[in-house]
Protein backbone atom coordinates (compact mmCIF):
# COMPACT_ATOMS: atom_id res chain seq x y z
CA UNK A 1 0.00 0.00 0.00
CA UNK A 2 1.32 3.49 -0.89
CA UNK A 3 2.30 6.09 1.69
CA UNK A 4 -0.76 8.31 1.08
CA UNK A 5 -3.09 5.32 1.05
CA UNK A 6 -1.65 4.27 4.41
CA UNK A 7 -2.25 7.76 5.80
CA UNK A 8 -5.87 7.74 4.65
CA UNK A 9 -6.49 4.30 6.10
CA UNK A 10 -5.13 5.47 9.45
CA UNK A 11 -7.40 8.55 9.67
CA UNK A 12 -10.24 6.83 11.49
CA UNK A 13 -8.03 5.64 14.33
CA UNK A 14 -5.83 8.74 14.57
CA UNK A 15 -5.69 10.28 18.04
CA UNK A 16 -5.12 13.80 16.70
CA UNK A 17 -7.48 13.89 13.71
CA UNK A 18 -6.95 17.55 12.74
CA UNK A 19 -3.21 17.00 12.44
CA UNK A 20 -3.76 13.73 10.58
CA UNK A 21 -6.11 15.33 8.05
CA UNK A 22 -3.73 18.22 7.48
CA UNK A 23 -0.87 15.79 6.92
CA UNK A 24 -2.80 13.85 4.29
CA UNK A 25 -3.86 17.00 2.50
CA UNK A 26 -0.31 18.34 2.56
CA UNK A 27 0.94 15.06 1.10
CA UNK A 28 -1.64 15.17 -1.69
CA UNK A 29 -0.91 18.81 -2.50
CA UNK A 30 2.86 18.33 -2.51
CA UNK A 31 4.41 18.04 -6.01
CA UNK A 32 6.83 15.48 -4.57
CA UNK A 33 4.08 13.20 -3.25
CA UNK A 34 5.01 9.50 -3.68
CA UNK A 35 1.91 8.78 -5.75
CA UNK A 36 2.10 11.86 -7.96
CA UNK A 37 3.91 9.95 -10.67
CA UNK A 38 1.08 7.44 -10.98
CA UNK A 39 -1.67 8.86 -13.24
CA UNK A 40 -4.45 6.80 -11.70
CA UNK A 41 -3.38 7.07 -8.06
CA UNK A 42 -4.54 10.61 -7.21
CA UNK A 43 -8.20 10.26 -8.28
CA UNK A 44 -8.59 7.16 -6.15
CA UNK A 45 -7.01 8.85 -3.15
CA UNK A 46 -9.24 11.91 -3.53
CA UNK A 47 -12.42 9.85 -3.64
CA UNK A 48 -11.32 7.82 -0.62
CA UNK A 49 -10.20 10.89 1.33
CA UNK A 50 -13.38 12.85 0.59
CA UNK A 51 -15.60 9.98 1.67
CA UNK A 52 -13.58 9.38 4.86
CA UNK A 53 -13.46 13.06 5.74
CA UNK A 54 -17.15 13.77 5.24
CA UNK A 55 -18.09 10.76 7.36
CA UNK A 56 -15.70 11.68 10.16
CA UNK A 57 -15.91 15.49 10.06
CA UNK A 58 -18.18 15.85 13.09
CA UNK A 59 -15.20 15.16 15.34
CA UNK A 60 -13.36 18.26 14.10
CA UNK A 61 -13.70 21.86 15.21
CA UNK A 62 -15.36 24.31 12.82
CA UNK A 63 -12.10 26.12 12.10
CA UNK A 64 -10.31 22.88 11.22
CA UNK A 65 -13.22 21.64 9.12
CA UNK A 66 -13.27 24.88 7.15
CA UNK A 67 -9.54 24.63 6.43
CA UNK A 68 -9.80 20.99 5.41
CA UNK A 69 -12.84 21.57 3.18
CA UNK A 70 -11.12 24.48 1.44
CA UNK A 71 -8.01 22.37 0.81
CA UNK A 72 -10.17 19.53 -0.47
CA UNK A 73 -11.76 21.90 -2.95
CA UNK A 74 -8.30 22.97 -4.12
CA UNK A 75 -7.62 19.33 -4.92
CA UNK A 76 -10.98 18.44 -6.41
CA UNK A 77 -11.89 21.46 -8.54
CA UNK A 78 -9.11 21.10 -11.14
CA UNK A 79 -10.67 17.68 -11.81
CA UNK A 80 -14.29 18.86 -11.45
CA UNK A 81 -15.58 16.67 -14.28
CA UNK A 82 -14.72 13.54 -12.31
CA UNK A 83 -15.70 14.83 -8.86
CA UNK A 84 -18.93 16.85 -9.26
CA UNK A 85 -20.73 14.90 -6.53
CA UNK A 86 -17.84 15.20 -4.06
CA UNK A 87 -17.39 18.92 -4.78
CA UNK A 88 -21.10 19.57 -4.20
CA UNK A 89 -21.02 17.71 -0.88
CA UNK A 90 -17.92 19.57 0.31
CA UNK A 91 -19.40 22.93 -0.70
CA UNK A 92 -22.60 22.17 1.20
CA UNK A 93 -20.57 21.33 4.31
CA UNK A 94 -18.47 24.47 3.89
CA UNK A 95 -21.61 26.60 3.53
CA UNK A 96 -22.97 25.14 6.79
CA UNK A 97 -19.85 26.27 8.67
CA UNK A 98 -19.88 29.75 7.13
CA UNK A 99 -23.59 30.17 7.83
CA UNK A 100 -23.10 29.16 11.46
CA UNK A 101 -20.42 31.89 11.70
CA UNK A 102 -22.89 34.37 10.12
CA UNK A 103 -20.70 34.84 7.06
CA UNK A 104 -23.81 35.01 4.93
CA UNK A 105 -22.35 36.09 1.59
CA UNK A 106 -19.47 33.63 1.81
CA UNK A 107 -21.90 30.82 2.58
CA UNK A 108 -24.04 31.87 -0.40
CA UNK A 109 -21.01 31.92 -2.70
CA UNK A 110 -20.07 28.41 -1.56
CA UNK A 111 -23.48 27.16 -2.69
CA UNK A 112 -23.55 29.29 -5.83
CA UNK A 113 -20.35 27.58 -7.02
CA UNK A 114 -22.11 24.19 -7.14
CA UNK A 115 -22.73 23.07 -10.72
CA UNK A 116 -26.50 22.75 -11.05
CA UNK A 117 -26.80 22.36 -14.83
CA UNK A 118 -24.79 20.82 -17.64
CA UNK A 119 -22.75 18.43 -15.52
CA UNK A 120 -22.34 14.70 -15.54
CA UNK A 121 -24.28 14.12 -12.33
CA UNK A 122 -28.07 14.06 -12.20
CA UNK A 123 -29.50 17.07 -10.34
CA UNK A 124 -33.23 17.06 -9.58
CA UNK A 125 -35.42 20.17 -9.74
CA UNK A 126 -36.26 19.64 -6.07
CA UNK A 127 -32.57 19.84 -5.14
CA UNK A 128 -32.01 22.94 -7.27
CA UNK A 129 -35.10 24.65 -5.87
CA UNK A 130 -34.04 24.17 -2.26
CA UNK A 131 -30.49 25.33 -2.93
CA UNK A 132 -31.69 28.41 -4.82
CA UNK A 133 -34.03 29.36 -1.97
CA UNK A 134 -31.23 28.78 0.55
CA UNK A 135 -28.92 31.03 -1.47
CA UNK A 136 -31.59 33.76 -1.59
CA UNK A 137 -32.08 33.62 2.17
CA UNK A 138 -28.34 33.91 2.79
CA UNK A 139 -27.96 36.86 0.41
CA UNK A 140 -30.88 38.69 1.99
CA UNK A 141 -29.14 38.48 5.37
CA UNK A 142 -26.43 40.70 3.85
CA UNK A 143 -28.97 42.87 1.99
CA UNK A 144 -27.71 41.75 -1.41
CA UNK A 145 -31.11 42.00 -3.04
CA UNK A 146 -29.78 42.23 -6.60
CA UNK A 147 -28.11 38.80 -6.58
CA UNK A 148 -30.90 37.41 -4.40
CA UNK A 149 -33.47 38.47 -6.99
CA UNK A 150 -31.53 36.60 -9.70
CA UNK A 151 -31.67 33.34 -7.76
CA UNK A 152 -35.28 33.94 -6.71
CA UNK A 153 -36.22 34.07 -10.40
CA UNK A 154 -34.43 30.76 -10.94
CA UNK A 155 -36.40 29.27 -8.07
CA UNK A 156 -39.61 30.79 -9.46
CA UNK A 157 -39.08 28.96 -12.75
CA UNK A 158 -39.04 25.65 -10.87
CA UNK A 159 -41.56 25.97 -8.07
CA UNK A 160 -45.14 24.74 -8.42
CA UNK A 161 -48.14 23.67 -6.33
CA UNK A 162 -46.83 20.10 -6.18
CA UNK A 163 -43.71 21.10 -4.25
CA UNK A 164 -43.24 20.81 -0.49
CA UNK A 165 -45.44 23.39 1.34
CA UNK A 166 -42.43 24.51 3.39
CA UNK A 167 -40.45 25.22 0.20
CA UNK A 168 -43.40 27.19 -1.18
CA UNK A 169 -43.66 29.16 2.05
CA UNK A 170 -39.94 29.99 2.11
CA UNK A 171 -40.11 31.08 -1.53
CA UNK A 172 -43.02 33.43 -0.81
CA UNK A 173 -41.23 34.79 2.26
CA UNK A 174 -38.12 35.57 0.22
CA UNK A 175 -40.24 37.11 -2.53
CA UNK A 176 -41.95 39.42 -0.02
CA UNK A 177 -38.61 40.51 1.45
CA UNK A 178 -37.17 41.31 -1.99
CA UNK A 179 -40.28 43.28 -2.97
CA UNK A 180 -39.96 45.17 0.32
CA UNK A 181 -36.24 45.88 -0.20
CA UNK A 182 -36.90 47.03 -3.78
CA UNK A 183 -39.63 49.40 -2.52
CA UNK A 184 -42.46 47.59 -4.27
CA UNK A 185 -44.45 48.23 -1.13
CA UNK A 186 -47.97 47.51 -2.39
CA UNK A 187 -47.01 44.03 -3.62
CA UNK A 188 -44.84 43.38 -0.56
CA UNK A 189 -47.70 44.26 1.79
CA UNK A 190 -50.07 41.90 -0.03
CA UNK A 191 -47.46 39.11 0.18
CA UNK A 192 -46.90 39.64 3.90
CA UNK A 193 -50.65 39.68 4.50
CA UNK A 194 -51.09 36.47 2.50
CA UNK A 195 -48.32 34.77 4.49
CA UNK A 196 -49.92 35.81 7.79
CA UNK A 197 -52.77 33.38 7.05
CA UNK A 198 -50.46 30.36 6.62
CA UNK A 199 -51.34 27.66 9.15
CA UNK A 200 -47.76 26.38 9.47
CA UNK A 201 -46.52 29.74 10.82
CA UNK A 202 -46.63 30.28 14.58
CA UNK A 203 -48.62 33.11 16.19
CA UNK A 204 -45.61 35.30 17.00
CA UNK A 205 -44.34 35.23 13.43
CA UNK A 206 -47.83 36.00 12.12
CA UNK A 207 -47.83 39.18 14.20
CA UNK A 208 -44.47 40.15 12.69
CA UNK A 209 -45.83 39.55 9.19
CA UNK A 210 -48.86 41.73 9.92
CA UNK A 211 -46.57 44.48 11.20
CA UNK A 212 -44.56 44.28 7.98
CA UNK A 213 -47.77 44.37 5.93
CA UNK A 214 -48.86 47.56 7.70
CA UNK A 215 -45.39 49.11 7.37
CA UNK A 216 -45.29 48.50 3.62
CA UNK A 217 -48.83 49.84 3.21
CA UNK A 218 -47.88 53.03 5.06
CA UNK A 219 -44.70 53.47 2.99
CA UNK A 220 -46.45 52.93 -0.35
CA UNK A 221 -47.15 55.88 -2.59
CA UNK A 222 -50.56 57.48 -2.08
CA UNK A 223 -53.25 56.50 -4.55
CA UNK A 224 -56.25 54.21 -5.17
CA UNK A 225 -54.22 50.99 -4.83
CA UNK A 226 -52.92 51.95 -1.42
CA UNK A 227 -56.36 53.15 -0.31
CA UNK A 228 -57.81 49.71 -1.07
CA UNK A 229 -54.94 48.03 0.75
CA UNK A 230 -55.35 50.28 3.80
CA UNK A 231 -59.06 49.46 3.89
CA UNK A 232 -58.34 45.73 3.74
CA UNK A 233 -55.87 45.96 6.62
CA UNK A 234 -58.15 48.27 8.62
CA UNK A 235 -60.95 45.70 8.53
CA UNK A 236 -58.66 42.87 9.69
CA UNK A 237 -59.35 42.28 13.38
CA UNK A 238 -55.81 40.96 13.90
CA UNK A 239 -54.33 44.26 12.75
CA UNK A 240 -56.40 46.17 15.32
CA UNK A 241 -54.51 44.30 18.06
CA UNK A 242 -51.07 45.41 16.85
CA UNK A 243 -48.98 47.91 18.88
CA UNK A 244 -50.19 51.53 18.80
CA UNK A 245 -47.42 52.68 16.42
CA UNK A 246 -48.80 50.41 13.70
CA UNK A 247 -52.54 50.61 14.32
CA UNK A 248 -52.54 54.37 14.99
CA UNK A 249 -50.67 55.13 11.77
CA UNK A 250 -52.87 52.79 9.73
CA UNK A 251 -56.09 54.20 11.18
CA UNK A 252 -55.16 57.81 10.45
CA UNK A 253 -54.11 56.99 6.91
CA UNK A 254 -57.25 54.97 6.21
CA UNK A 255 -59.51 57.71 7.59
CA UNK A 256 -57.55 60.35 5.63
CA UNK A 257 -56.50 62.32 8.69
CA UNK A 258 -53.45 64.57 8.55
CA UNK A 259 -50.44 63.00 10.28
CA UNK A 260 -48.59 64.97 12.95
CA UNK A 261 -44.80 65.09 13.30
CA UNK A 262 -44.75 63.29 16.67
CA UNK A 263 -46.86 60.43 15.26
CA UNK A 264 -44.47 59.99 12.37
CA UNK A 265 -41.50 60.09 14.76
CA UNK A 266 -42.95 57.19 16.77
CA UNK A 267 -43.52 55.15 13.63
CA UNK A 268 -39.92 55.72 12.46
CA UNK A 269 -38.73 53.66 15.46
CA UNK A 270 -40.36 50.55 13.94
CA UNK A 271 -38.63 50.82 10.54
CA UNK A 272 -35.69 48.78 9.25
CA UNK A 273 -32.51 50.22 7.76
CA UNK A 274 -33.53 50.02 4.11
CA UNK A 275 -36.74 51.92 4.89
CA UNK A 276 -34.69 54.88 6.12
CA UNK A 277 -32.44 55.20 3.06
CA UNK A 278 -32.41 58.61 1.42
CA UNK A 279 -33.99 59.05 -2.00
CA UNK A 280 -32.56 61.22 -4.78
CA UNK A 281 -34.33 64.31 -3.40
CA UNK A 282 -32.92 63.76 0.10
CA UNK A 283 -36.20 62.49 1.57
CA UNK A 284 -36.77 59.05 3.04
CA UNK A 285 -39.50 56.75 1.74
CA UNK A 286 -41.56 57.56 4.84
CA UNK A 287 -41.13 61.32 4.32
CA UNK A 288 -42.45 60.95 0.78
CA UNK A 289 -45.38 58.73 1.86
CA UNK A 290 -46.41 61.10 4.67
CA UNK A 291 -46.24 64.20 2.45
CA UNK A 292 -48.35 62.52 -0.25
CA UNK A 293 -50.84 61.29 2.34
CA UNK A 294 -51.18 64.72 3.94
CA UNK A 295 -51.75 66.24 0.51
CA UNK A 296 -54.60 63.79 -0.11
CA UNK A 297 -55.99 64.53 3.34
CA UNK A 298 -55.85 68.27 2.63
CA UNK A 299 -57.80 67.70 -0.59
CA UNK A 300 -60.67 66.35 1.52
CA UNK A 301 -60.73 69.44 3.73
CA UNK A 302 -60.06 72.32 1.33
CA UNK A 303 -61.86 73.26 -1.87
CA UNK A 304 -58.67 75.05 -2.91
CA UNK A 305 -55.42 76.11 -1.28
CA UNK A 306 -52.50 78.34 -2.23
CA UNK A 307 -49.10 76.88 -3.02
CA UNK A 308 -47.62 78.73 -0.04
CA UNK A 309 -50.21 77.44 2.42
CA UNK A 310 -49.98 73.91 1.03
CA UNK A 311 -46.20 74.00 1.38
CA UNK A 312 -46.53 75.13 4.99
CA UNK A 313 -49.03 72.36 5.70
CA UNK A 314 -46.74 69.72 4.17
CA UNK A 315 -43.51 71.23 5.59
CA UNK A 316 -42.02 71.69 2.12
CA UNK A 317 -41.45 74.69 -0.16
CA UNK A 318 -44.29 76.22 -2.17
CA UNK A 319 -42.56 75.19 -5.41
CA UNK A 320 -42.22 71.59 -4.23
CA UNK A 321 -45.88 71.59 -3.14
CA UNK A 322 -46.95 72.77 -6.60
CA UNK A 323 -44.78 70.14 -8.32
CA UNK A 324 -46.07 67.35 -6.08
CA UNK A 325 -49.71 68.29 -6.62
CA UNK A 326 -49.23 68.52 -10.39
CA UNK A 327 -47.51 65.13 -10.54
CA UNK A 328 -50.13 63.36 -8.42
CA UNK A 329 -52.92 64.86 -10.51
CA UNK A 330 -51.19 63.75 -13.72
CA UNK A 331 -50.80 60.22 -12.30
CA UNK A 332 -54.53 60.15 -11.37
CA UNK A 333 -53.68 59.79 -7.69
CA UNK A 334 -55.24 63.14 -6.80
CA UNK A 335 -58.44 64.75 -8.14
CA UNK A 336 -58.02 68.41 -8.97
CA UNK A 337 -56.18 70.96 -11.08
CA UNK A 338 -53.32 73.40 -10.65
CA UNK A 339 -53.93 77.09 -11.39
CA UNK A 340 -50.49 78.62 -11.81
CA UNK A 341 -51.86 82.11 -12.54
CA UNK A 342 -53.79 82.25 -9.26
CA UNK A 343 -51.17 80.16 -7.44
CA UNK A 344 -53.81 77.70 -6.26
CA UNK A 345 -54.55 74.00 -6.26
CA UNK A 346 -58.27 73.30 -6.78
CA UNK A 347 -59.57 69.99 -5.43
CA UNK A 348 -62.62 68.18 -6.78
CA UNK A 349 -65.54 67.79 -4.38
CA UNK A 350 -66.11 64.12 -5.29
CA UNK A 351 -63.20 63.17 -3.07
CA UNK A 352 -64.83 65.02 -0.19
CA UNK A 353 -67.99 62.94 -0.56
CA UNK A 354 -65.96 59.74 -0.79
CA UNK A 355 -64.10 60.67 2.38
CA UNK A 356 -67.37 61.50 4.13
CA UNK A 357 -68.77 58.09 3.16
CA UNK A 358 -65.63 56.38 4.47
CA UNK A 359 -65.85 58.24 7.78
CA UNK A 360 -69.56 57.45 8.18
CA UNK A 361 -68.88 53.78 7.42
CA UNK A 362 -66.07 53.71 9.98
CA UNK A 363 -68.32 55.38 12.58
CA UNK A 364 -71.10 52.84 11.93
CA UNK A 365 -68.63 50.01 12.43
CA UNK A 366 -67.56 51.52 15.74
CA UNK A 367 -71.18 51.95 16.87
CA UNK A 368 -71.95 48.32 15.97
CA UNK A 369 -68.96 47.17 18.03
CA UNK A 370 -70.06 49.32 20.97
CA UNK A 371 -73.66 48.06 20.82
CA UNK A 372 -72.39 44.48 20.73
CA UNK A 373 -70.17 45.07 23.75
CA UNK A 374 -72.99 46.76 25.71
CA UNK A 375 -75.35 43.94 24.79
CA UNK A 376 -72.92 41.38 26.17
CA UNK A 377 -72.54 43.31 29.42
CA UNK A 378 -76.30 43.82 29.71
CA UNK A 379 -77.03 40.13 29.20
CA UNK A 380 -74.71 39.25 32.06
CA UNK A 381 -76.19 41.85 34.42
CA UNK A 382 -79.91 41.25 33.66
CA UNK A 383 -80.65 38.44 36.18
CA UNK A 384 -79.16 40.47 39.03
CA UNK A 385 -81.21 43.54 38.05
CA UNK A 386 -84.44 41.53 38.12
CA UNK A 387 -83.70 40.29 41.63
CA UNK A 388 -83.27 43.84 42.90
CA UNK A 389 -86.70 44.81 41.62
Amino acid sequence: MSTIANQIAALSSAADKPTAYRAVLTSLLSPTAPDSAAPDALPGHLTQLTSTLLNDAEHLTSAVKQTVYEKLLELLEPRAVSYEEQIALVREKLAEILEADEEWSSAARALMAIKFDGGARVVTDEYKLRKYIHIVRLLLEDDDTVTADTYLKRAGALIGPHHDPVDQLMYKMCHARILDANRNFIQASHKYLELSYATVIDAEEKVQLLEKAVTCAVLAGAGPQRSRLLAQLYKDERVQKLPAQYWGMLEKMHLSRILKAHEVKEFVKTLQGHHLAKLADGQTVLDRAVIQHNLLSASLVYANISFQELGRLLSISAADAETLAARMIAEHRLRGRVDQIEGLVHFQSKSVLASWDARVAAMCTRVDDLVGALGAVGAGAQPEAMQVE
